[in-house]
């Protein structure tokens, strides 16, 4: 039986990937034995897989990571719970790398700064 358990969970409503290419996709509290961790984060590596990290504290120097999972296993079941509660809240969770954005294509009077006011009062 797990001793882990989380205490709360938000989504992140526009993720995007930090400079290492991480993308945190949701901000958690959780309870793993007889330590509470609020603030640790679920987030996706640049080849797709997930993984989490504990909280980071805000130092005049910048900010730090001052907690690590040690126990591999325990880091697991973290993520794993986190996971969990992160579908369970609407998340979606896809295998491997996630496509390039595509542009939006661009409208032929794109040029015409009336254009859309003319097609809204057309329809």
């Amino acid at each position: 039986m797990s001793l882990t358990k989380i205490r709360g969970l938000t989504i992140v409503s526009k993720p995007y990937p930090n400079r290492r290419g991480r993308t945190i996709i949701a901000h958690f509290d959780c309870a793993a034995g007889q330590f509470e961790l609020w603030g640790c984060a679920l987030y996706r590596e640049p080849d797709g897989s997930l993984n989490v990290s504990p909280p980071r504290f805000e130092t005049p120097g910048g900010s730090l990571r001052r907690v690590s999972f040690a126990d591999q296993e325990l880091r697991r079941d973290v993520k794993d719970r986190a996971l969990s509660a992160y579908l369970a809240l609407g998340g979606e969770h896809h295998e491997g790398p996630l496509p390039e954005p595509q542009a939006a294509p661009i409208r032929q009077d794109a040029d015409d700064p009336d254009a859309g006011l003319r097609r809204v009062l057309n329809h």
